[in-house]
Parts: C-alpha cells; sequence; structure tokens
C-alpha cells in the first residue's frame, strides 16, 4: 500500500470510499486531489502547500453557484481571509469569522452560521469554505 492510500485510509477513514492520487504541481510542490465516491454528487479534495494560490482554479472546476461562505476564525482570517477573498473574486463572497478555540464547537454558534448565511440568501448550490481546521472544519461541515 502506497503513502497515498495510507493516508486516505487514516485521515478519510474507511467508512468514506475514496480514490486519489498524489502528484508535484510544475512548481514542483507536493499536491494530492482525493475524491470523495457519491455517484453523481462526488467532489475532490485537494491537499497542497500554498493553496490557497490556486484555490479559483480548483474551484471552477466543480463549482458552478454564485456565492462562496467562507467560516473561519479570528486568528486564521486575518492572516489568510484577505489573500483567499482576492482570489475568489469571480464569486459574490461572504465571510464570518468566528473566535478561535474549542469553545466555538457548541450549539450555540451554528444560530451564527446560520443567521449569516440567510441574510445572504445562502442555498444548496452555493459553497461554504472552512478557512481553518479542527473546530472551523467542524462547524463549516455541520
Amino acid at each position: 500500500m502506497d503513502q497515498t492510500q495510507n493516508y486516505k485510509k487514516s485521515a478519510i477513514g474507511s467508512s468514506l470510499r475514496t480514490h486519489g492520487g498524489s502528484d508535484k504541481n510544475l512548481t514542483g510542490v507536493y499536491i494530492m486531489k482525493l475524491t470523495v465516491n457519491l455517484g453523481k454528487d462526488s467532489y475532490p479534495i485537494y491537499i497542497e502547500n500554498n493553496i490557497l494560490s490556486q484555490a479559483d482554479t480548483y474551484i471552477h472546476e466543480t463549482f458552478r453557484g454564485h456565492k462562496i461562505m467562507i467560516i473561519s476564525d479570528d486568528i486564521v482570517y486575518p492572516i489568510y481571509g484577505e489573500a483567499l477573498t482576492a482570489r475568489l473574486a469571480d464569486w459574490e463572497c461572504y465571510h464570518i469569522v468566528l473566535p478561535h478555540g474549542e469553545q466555538t464547537k457548541d450549539f450555540q454558534t451554528l444560530p451564527q452560521v446560520y443567521e449569516a448565511m440567510a441574510e445572504a440568501h445562502f442555498t444548496r448550490t452555493d459553497m461554504i469554505i472552512a478557512l481553518g481546521g479542527g473546530v472551523i472544519g467542524d462547524l463549516a461541515g455541520f
């Protein structure tokens, strides 16, 4: 079993059926693309150093909607939020910045996220980006 398959089994979990590969892009940066197989609703997951510089390219490959909500925290967004938003100029972008840390992973935080999406008239055809990890990824995925 190669490193890619080991990664998929440990990081994605055996409950999701995925396939993917790894390669280097033109600048020699290691990239990995995994596909979550859900039939017509399949989608890719990209893992790459400096991925924000390619965010618009990857999003154009799969997203046909018009709105994107960036969910982030008060540590990550000030560092990367502006750069990401600049790459997403082709879409109508919104963001919500939440306090960092485990205290944010709470059912009381979800209404804030839902309210921001409702105010922007988000639908199922719009996109959510989790800019950060851990708590932010959990909230964005919920």
